[in-house]
């Protein structure tokens, strides 16, 4: 009996000591922090500041110089595309479209006049009648002097004859007088018949010369006509810029929007090219993001983007990744560094806008936010926590796995990385334990105190 006692207390030794060896390993284990493998989403982002934009600002300017009359509209005040938004003095443009249009007029009159030409159609008709007629005349003329010249020829002979007559004392001296009267009368209506004829023949040859003046008048009118022609050309064009001067001097919104800013107030004489204001269309807004050039080549147009800050408040709006520049551009950073960046255009999500629009924000333009691009994203991958991660002496991704109580190394291969959790390609199975952030004192083998997060 007494010595089947001392077999169980051995035995109860025994186990007391195993206990405590167990106990003390226990407590002796470094206390590290798990987490299990797990499926789960998964996204890669670059995230920067960015401020609000818009792919257009419109600028109302001087169309030319002249007096600006009060500039009434205000700062932030919506105004609809056609609205009468500043306006010249117009007086003098006025005048000038007024004096524009006389020249026209008065050019277009001129013209009107130069192609009447039915006075010169009636003198050609009446110079070929009269040429007809002094030709007739003419030809009338030279039977009269051959008439004339007929008597005169009688009248000499009769002379002749009562000469003869006067000397055979046949007839008296009265009759070779009148004779002789006679004679001399048909001589000088010779002489006068002679320079009617040759008047007439001149009046004939000058007639002729009447169509070819009224022709040569018609050419120069033609002529007249080309030069009238180009100055109306002219004028009409000096018509056309005085008309487009007074239409410009009304200046409208060319969309519905806002006034971001307004530079003139009062009436002031201004050179062309003046600023006066600018004009967004709101609904346009958008987001630009300046990246770093080493982070933009991951992003695709297209890709998904959450806008957050504290203009936007505790709910990001979605957005889209519209475009990127093709070129970059040096900024100081912060703490002094040269910084290559590039500009990505974000469209925000037209309903998740109308959205939080509806709780009573709104933004303006040249707002600061967050940008939070997505470049790559996966569904059901196995992931870790990114602080579960280090490297080894050959720059190896390794981790820490917990196996019997002891620390155990495990290689590991990548994929999506983020700042908080990173994919496992190989190297790791879903539900296998992993330290976070383990100590800088842990070693493959050594035991370890886990305490599993979810």
């Amino acid at each position: 009996m007494k010595k089947g006692i001392k077999w169980i207390m051995g035995l109860a030794v025994i186990a007391a000591a195993i206990g405590y060896y167990a106990y003390a390993n226990m407590q002796a284990g470094t206390p590290v922090n798990t987490v299990n493998v797990a499926e789960g989403d998964i996204r890669a982002w670059v995230e920067d500041r960015a401020v609000t934009t818009l792919p257009v600002i419109h600028r109302i300017t001087m169309p030319q110089g002249g007096r600006i009359l009060p500039i009434s509209i205000e700062a932030g005040q919506s105004v609809s595309a056609g609205q009468v938004v500043a306006e010249m003095d117009t007086a003098d443009l006025k005048s000038a479209l007024d004096l524009a249009d006389a020249q026209v007029n008065e050019i277009q009159a001129q013209i009107a006049v130069n192609a009447y030409d039915k006075i010169e159609n009636t003198a050609m008709v009446e110079s070929e009648k009269m040429i007809d007629a002094l030709n007739a005349a003419a030809k009338a003329s030279n039977e009269v002097v051959r008439a004339n010249q007929a008597e005169l020829k009688y009248s000499t002979w009769l002379v002749e004859m009562e000469e003869k007559l006067v000397k055979q004392r046949a007839s008296s001296k009265d009759k070779l007088r009148r004779a002789q009267r006679d004679s001399g009368q048909a001589e000088s209506q010779v002489a006068s018949a002679q320079f009617i004829s040759r008047a007439t023949w001149a009046f004939a040859a000058v007639a002729e010369l009447m169509p070819r003046y009224v022709k040569e008048y018609l050419g120069r009118k033609h002529l007249e006509a080309w030069v009238l022609k180009h100055r109306l050309t002219g004028a009409q064009a000096d018509q056309a810029l005085a008309a487009r001067r007074l239409t410009r001097a009304v200046m409208k919104s060319p969309v519905d929007g806002l006034v971001l800013r307004r530079l003139i107030k009062n009436e002031a004489f201004l050179p062309a090219g003046a600023l006066l204001l600018e004009i967004g269309a709101m609904q346009n807004l958008q987001v630009t993001a300046d990246i770093l050039s080493q982070d933009v080549v991951t992003v695709q147009p297209g890709n998904r983007v959450d806008i957050f800050g504290p203009s936007i408040g505790p709910t990001p709006i979605r957005g889209m990744v519209s475009r990127i520049k093709p070129a970059g551009f040096t900024k100081v950073s912060s703490l002094g560094v040269d910084q290559q960046r590039v500009p990505v255009i974000i469209d925000f999500d037209p309903d998740g806008l109308t959205q939080w629009e509806k709780n009573g924000r709104a933004l303006g333009l040249a707002y600061r936010v967050k940008a939070r691009i997505y470049t790559e994203e996966k569904q059901k991958a196995l992931k870790i926590p990114r602080t579960a991660l280090f490297r080894d002496g050959d720059n190896h991704w390794q981790v820490f796995c917990v196996k019997n109580g002891r620390a155990v190394r495990a290689p590991v291969t990548l994929g999506i990385i983020n700042d908080s959790e990173a994919e496992i390609i190989a190297g790791l199975n879903a539900g296998d334990a992993v330290v976070v952030a383990p100590p800088k004192s842990l070693k493959a083998g050594d035991r370890v105190n886990a305490v599993t997060f979810h």
